[in-house]
This record gives structure tokens, C-alpha cells and sequence, in this order.
């Protein structure tokens, strides 16, 4: 059976779990913006209010991903009816991240908050002021809570980017001369790259992944509300080919 990846990869892993910014119960207003909320729970409403958050424990974790992204170009062009030209290029990039990790540790409610909680929380000038912003009537932005959060100890990470990039020119065909039509041609050829890499350990617990339930608001007047978990391209292990997501396409640079 095919996995259906749910998180998210935090956009940089300097977010601490607990005092951080991103936390169970926030609202955002762009999936991968987990650290810029519209709203929050305290620990108390929590606690009461909200399901019961469920933790599960993987250790020694180790995880590779590859990114791998090539364009080439090839332009064919005829003039002076004997002289044929071509200019070609492309570019390309390989981009590979080992995380290690003592453990990693999984934090989630079991179920989705209740209904009446969802409501009030759109209720909120700043959640509202999202939800209402779009050019066609009837249509509201959707908004995000986040329900899941992956907290690693002992995280290590490296990187590499290597860049490339080349290009070609050549020109062929036959020139008129005095004995007749002489052939004549020429090529050149340039080619660049860089290559980066990073790694680092992290001193303290940081937050590496979070899901997210995405919350929109329905009809004319927004008197019905719909909402379930989010799969996102960016998604923690996720296959573009052969999973179907809920959001366009969105650049992502992993940070470090």
C-alpha cells in the first residue's frame, strides 16, 4: 500500500519545539509559512479543549533526498541560403540532503478538533481577514492548523548543490571562392559549474516536520466550513508522480 505523506519539511531548522513559533494549534495562512501565525492556543485550552495529542518515537533515523533538475536548449537557424547555424545550452542542478537524527519524535492530535473550536477560531479578526480575501465573490483563501508536529534530537544535516552549466555554438555550410563552393565551419564550446556543501549539528531539539489540517470556509455568506488534511507537494517523502495534492506547485528551498 502506498504511503501518503502528511508533513511538511520546516523551512529552516532553527525552530525550537515548545518555545518556538511553530506549534500544536496554530493558524497560518500559507502552508509553508508554519512559523508566521495568525493565532494560537495556550497550553490550558490545550489541554481542555482540544484532542488528545498522541507521541511516537523513531531513533536512529536517517534520511536521504535528492533533487535533480536539468533544461537544455537547442536553437537551429539557415542564412545566406548555404550557411546553417545551431546554438545549444542547458543547465542543471543536483541537490542532495542527509539528515541523521538520534530520534525523532511524533506529536499529533488522534482526531480533528472539534467543529465548534474550528468555527471561533475563524472568528478572529486576523483569521478573518484572510478568509475574505479573494477577487471572486463567493470564493474565500483557506487557512491552516497545524496538528502534527515531527521534533528531532540529536540532528545532524549536510548538503551539497552542485550548479552546471553549458553552452555551445556552431556554424557549418559552404562559401562561394574562386574554385568553387569551399566547406568551412566552427564550434565553440563553454561550460561553468559550483558546487556548495554544508553541515552542521544541531546543539538543541528542533522542529524538522509539522502537518497541517487545511480549513476553508464555504458559500455566500461563509455559514459552512470544510476541512481535512492537507497533502502538499512539499511533502516529507512525498512522490509528485504518483500522489495527488491539494496545492499548486510552490518553490521550496530547504533551509539550513
Amino acid at each position: 500500500m502506498a504511503q501518503q505523506p502528511t508533513y511538511i519539511l520546516a523551512p529552516n531548522f532553527h525552530f525550537k519545539p515548545g518555545t518556538g513559533p511553530i506549534a500544536l494549534g496554530n493558524i497560518i495562512s500559507h502552508p509553508l509559512q508554519p512559523h508566521r501565525a495568525l493565532t494560537t492556543v495556550d497550553a490550558a485550552t490545550l489541554d481542555k479543549v482540544y484532542p488528545r495529542v498522541e507521541t511516537f518515537t523513531e531513533y536512529e533515523r536517517s534520511i536521504t533526498r535528492g533533487d535533480h533538475r536539468g533544461v537544455s536548449i537547442s536553437v537551429w537557424a539557415e542564412f545566406l541560403q548555404t550557411v546553417s547555424g545551431k546554438v545549444s545550452g542547458g543547465y542543471g542542478s543536483d541537490v542532495q540532503s542527509n539528515y541523521t537524527m538520534d530520534s525523532l519524535e511524533t506529536i499529533y492530535f488522534v482526531v480533528d478538533p472539534p467543529i465548534e473550536e474550528i468555527q471561533a477560531r475563524l472568528k478572529v479578526p486576523r483569521v478573518q481577514a484572510v478568509t475574505k480575501v479573494n477577487r471572486i465573490p463567493g470564493f474565500r483563501a483557506p487557512v491552516y492548523m497545524v496538528t502534527g508536529l515531527m521534533i528531532a534530537k540529536g540532528f545532524s544535516i549536510a548538503m551539497e548543490n552542485n550548479k552546471r552549466r553549458n553552452g555551445e555554438i556552431e556554424i557549418s555550410g559552404n562559401a562561394p571562392s574562386p574554385v568553387g563552393q569551399v566547406g568551412a565551419g566552427t564550434n565553440l564550446a563553454k561550460s561553468a559549474s559550483t558546487e556548495e556543501a554544508d553541515k552542521w549539528r544541531a546543539g538543541e531539539d528542533i522542529v524538522f516536520a509539522y502537518q497541517l489540517l487545511k480549513i476553508e470556509v464555504k458559500g455566500w455568506k461563509g455559514e459552512r466550513v470544510e476541512y481535512d488534511e492537507l497533502r502538499h507537494k512539499a511533502a516529507y517523502l512525498s512522490n509528485d508522480d504518483e500522489e495527488e495534492t491539494d496545492e499548486e506547485e510552490d518553490d521550496v528551498e530547504e533551509g539550513t
